[in-house]
């Protein structure tokens, strides 16, 4: 049988979420690189601490999913065996 697991309708706006901070992480870095005021450059470090910390929360959530969804999926074929 084949192993091929398809991905829910919540997964796959998660993973949407994550490319979207992962995106909105390399616009800060970029113009944290760049030459910007005092006052906007310390906005955008807070603002990359936390989208930052957003990544990782979105990533674990998402890892945690998928487990979950493995456990489920083992539970079927067990079932249908």
């Amino acid at each position: 049988m084949n192993n091929l697991k398809i991905l829910t309708e919540e997964q796959i706006k998660q993973m949407d979420k994550i490319m979207e901070t992962e995106a909105f992480i390399e616009f800060l870095e970029d113009s944290l690189s760049g030459h910007l005021t005092t006052e906007t450059r310390d906005k955008y470090r807070n603002q990359l601490k936390t989208a930052k910390n957003r990544l990782t929360k979105l990533e674990k959530k998402f890892r945690e999913g998928l487990e979950d969804f493995g456990d489920v999926s083992k539970n079927v074929s067990k079932d249908r065996q």
